[in-house]
């Protein structure tokens, strides 16, 4: 039965929102500073594997993105997800459909017929903190209405390129009619709020080694704090 996230999201636990982009080797024309993005498909089969050893190491609910809607998405990554029984959410640059090396109008289909969830990235990929108000709009609208039309369904989310946000970017996402944004501030965090903060996974990335890293500080932070507020009241009493 295919893992459902929503169902995960009702719990307490912490969640953590793995972020991948192309699965396999690079293009050849890729840009040099790109090509750490592109995880072999060995690795993510291996972590893909493990989400439900690791969700349980460490107390976590595990959620899975794949950004810039690359060909990979449809012909690598599905048939992992389903044969290890679990769903993820794709984010695609609406210019960038039916493109060679991209994803088709009728492969994003397929994605939704399997359980996935779309997602905009924009229209072509420009990071929405250096855009005009009008052209940060036009994007985050326009993409939103693009892809409603391929999947049939309400697009709720949406993935920033870069990971770049601000403010304005939220505000601008919110008056779209988006209901969370997925940034990459590489931070666990409650399933809650506007804001997802993913982790990206880069080729060779120990993931497990990243949660025990990360969740061990900010759990170490959440610790001190409590610490404090305790301190604060003994002394206020």
């Amino acid at each position: 039965m295919m893992k459902t996230w929503s169902a995960l999201s009702r719990t307490r636990r912490l969640s953590v929102t793995l972020c991948f982009h192309g699965i396999g080797e690079a293009p050849e024309d890729c840009d040099p500073a790109e090509r750490p993005y592109w995880v072999p498909e060995a690795q993510l089969a291996e972590v893909l594997e493990c989400v439900y050893a690791m969700e349980e190491r460490h107390q976590v609910n595990i959620h899975l993105d794949f950004d810039d809607g690359f060909q990979s998405d449809h012909e690598r990554v599905l048939p992992l997800l389903k044969k290890a029984s679990l769903s993820a959410a794709f984010f695609v640059p609406t210019d960038w459909i039916d493109r060679e090396g991209h994803l088709s109008a009728d492969q994003i289909k397929d994605l939704v017929e399997a359980g996935m969830t779309i997602g905009s990235h924009g229209t072509d990929h420009r990071a929405w903190t250096e855009l005009s108000d009008d052209e940060l709009s036009r994007q985050l609208r326009h993409s939103k209405r693009v892809l409603e039309q391929i999947t049939g369904a309400e697009v709720k989310l949406a993935s920033a390129p870069y990971g770049f946000w601000s403010q304005r970017v939220v505000s601008a996402a919110i008056d779209a009619g988006f209901e969370r944004l997925h940034t990459c501030d590489e931070r666990p965090g409650r399933r809650a709020g506007f804001l997802n903060h993913r982790i990206v996974v880069r080729k060779g990335n120990d993931v497990d080694a990243i949660l025990t890293r990360k969740l061990s500080v900010l759990r170490r932070a959440v610790h001190k704090a409590k610490d404090l507020g305790e301190r604060l009241l003994v002394q206020a009493a």
